[in-house]
């Protein structure tokens, strides 16, 4: 596999940097965790920026993440078995960094997470379609055998057909041989439409291999209020529903974070920081073109629903905050069931 160098996808951030604009509120809040524990997910910029720094470091004969932050994120127990940082590291974008076919070198890119796990934000989130980013978490993974290891979150999305027994278990086991792990700590299930209704048989048949002891914690990624409800009705074990939640796009608040906290379900709240996007952020604005995909395509003022219009322009004249102000007003609004 050969190595792949960071594209240009916007200003290289520092993770030292970064995180220090975040301790203000998820590095030291004095709030308990309840039953909305939404996460923030890094964008790529900050996981490129530590895999440089981290070949930097081997070059010069220095482990990976040698420089510790004295600021740790909250943690957060979802199950009494499962406690992970409440700031969450995604890998969304290795699947756009590998899609001419070129693969990230899974070494360089476990030094890259080892860097944020040694400095506490030891919670992965990706998907079996994010290109290599199970085989590289895996990698990380297998560098602590007899000691406490990081956290992996991953996905599963099926094609929407028939769920029968056999093809839900390869599915798991799948996930099961790229993470090199006997056990999935949080297993979250994708369907990508409710008009094909097998996604309840995809989910009790998850719930049996829950049973078996092939995975840890079984959760939801964008379930409504209603389809959640009908699974929880079904006898499903749902520890974790991950949703859009912010400033912009408040569907997450209501009838479905009204659903978590009567059930005891955690959300995962990404988009948090609606990928940068601000009225004094020039770069979202100057770039929209150069980069289709991702933060400029996403954060576009055309992409914000009308109903989110008059809370996001309230919100988006020039205050004297932080990254973890921002976030801080997601996670402690009373709809979202702080």
């Amino acid at each position: 596999m050969s190595a792949v160098s960071a594209p240009p996808m916007g200003p290289a951030l520092d993770i030292h940097a970064l995180v220090a604009g975040y301790a203000p509120h998820p590095c030291r809040s004095s709030q308990s965790a309840s039953a909305f524990a939404p996460s923030f997910f890094f964008g790529p910029a900050a996981f490129w920026a530590s895999a440089a720094r981290s070949a930097a470091a081997k070059n010069a004969g220095a482990g990976p993440g040698d420089v510790l932050m004295t600021e740790r994120p909250d943690r957060i127990r979802l199950t009494p078995d499962l406690e992970i940082s409440r700031l969450v590291c995604g890998l969304w974008q290795v699947a756009d960094i590998e899609k001419n076919g070129t693969t990230i070198d899974p070494d360089m890119g476990a030094d890259a997470l080892q860097a944020y796990a040694r400095n506490g934000f030891d919670t992965f989130d990706m998907a079996d379609h994010y290109g290599s980013a199970e085989v590289i978490t895996g990698r990380l993974l297998s560098r602590y055998p007899n000691a406490p290891r990081p956290v992996a979150f991953t996905k599963w999305c099926p094609e929407p057909g028939p769920m029968t027994r056999d093809i839900v278990r390869r599915g798991v086991e799948e996930r099961l041989t790229r993470l090199g792990v006997e056990r999935i700590d949080l297993l979250q299930f994708h369907w990508w439409t409710f008009q094909h209704p097998a996604w309840l048989d995809a989910l009790n048949e998850m719930q049996r291999l829950k049973q078996e002891g092939l995975i840890g914690a079984l959760g939801l990624t964008n379930f409504d209020a209603g389809h959640l409800a009908l699974a929880l009705s079904d006898g499903i074990e749902i520890t974790t529903n991950q949703v859009s939640f912010s400033l912009v796009d408040r569907r997450a608040a209501g009838a479905l974070s009204d659903l978590c906290q009567k059930r005891g379900v955690k959300l995962l709240a990404y988009g948090s920081l609606c990928g940068g996007f601000s009225p004094k952020n020039g770069w979202v604005r100057r770039n929209r073109k150069r980069y289709p995909t991702g933060a400029a395509r996403n954060t576009s003022a055309s992409s914000t629903r009308p109903a989110a219009g008059p809370r996001f322009r309230a919100s988006s004249k020039p205050h004297r905050g932080s990254p973890g102000d921002i976030m801080s007003l997601c996670r402690t609004s009373p709809a979202a069931g702080f």
